[in-house]
């Protein structure tokens, strides 16, 4: 289940990055240091009617260690691609003709999987989105339900969200969302991720949990759970 937490990142999307800076960064920090680990970019182009986002896990001394790459048109997810190469593993989420496509290859070894699309359907560049369009009802109370779309396990995986918390985040009052796996099966392994919002809920500020970049364990990569604070 580790693959699971370490595929869900914080990524803006679909109609949002009409509205926000073409570019932005952030650092990435474990749980309680203050020392950035590694640090990200996102860059959007747009093409007519169609949006492509271009985002980077790099390490501190800036080596591209994760690379990802979002087609979005008619404010619709058309594909998703994830690269990491500190593991090897490369992947793709395909939306057509009502389906999710997923295809995965690890040391030149591919799968693909289908499943149908049902409308709860988000992945890493339409998650944020979706806390977005629904912020009035979290920031209530309301729990949501979604299919997450995991690269790495070819299929959706089910995770509520709900409104954690109201706290100051570097003297701005926001909103802490979680997120935690639907199956209690799946819950007593995974740990949920926090994501914080300005109390209007228009932009993100902070994801604590774990991270789809790794860190070195001998001869091995660890899972590394971090919290990532975005710069605009």
């Amino acid at each position: 289940m580790r693959s699971l937490i370490a595929a869900i990142i914080f990524i803006f999307a679909t109609s949002a990055y009409a509205a926000r800076p073409s570019q932005f960064t952030a650092d990435v920090f474990d749980q309680k240091g203050t020392e950035v680990k590694f640090k990200f970019e996102h860059k959007l182009e747009t093409k007519g009617d169609t949006m492509i986002a271009l985002n980077r896990y790099l390490s501190a001394s800036g080596e591209e260690l994760i690379t990802e790459r979002t087609e979005i048109k008619n404010d619709k997810l058309v594909s998703y691609q994830q690269t990491q190469k500190q593991t090897g593993g490369d992947g793709t989420i395909k939306l057509a003709d009502k389906k999710v496509i997923f295809t995965y290859k690890l040391h030149g070894n591919e799968k693909t999987d289908t499943e149908e699309l049902t409308s709860n359907f988000v992945t890493s560049p339409t998650l944020m989105e979706y806390m977005m369009k629904n912020f009035a009802s979290l920031k209530k109370g309301d729990v949501h339900k979604i299919r997450f779309g995991v690269i790495d396990r070819r299929e959706t995986i089910g995770f509520e969200l709900r409104k954690d918390s109201e706290t100051i985040f570097n003297g701005t009052k926001a909103i802490v969302i979680r997120m935690k796996p639907s199956s209690f099966v799946i819950a007593a392994v995974v740990n949920p991720l926090y994501f914080t919002f300005d109390e209007a809920g228009t932009r993100g500020l902070e994801l604590r949990g774990r991270l789809p970049v790794k860190v070195k364990d001998g001869n091995s990569w660890a899972d590394f759970d971090g919290r990532m604070v975005y710069k605009y």
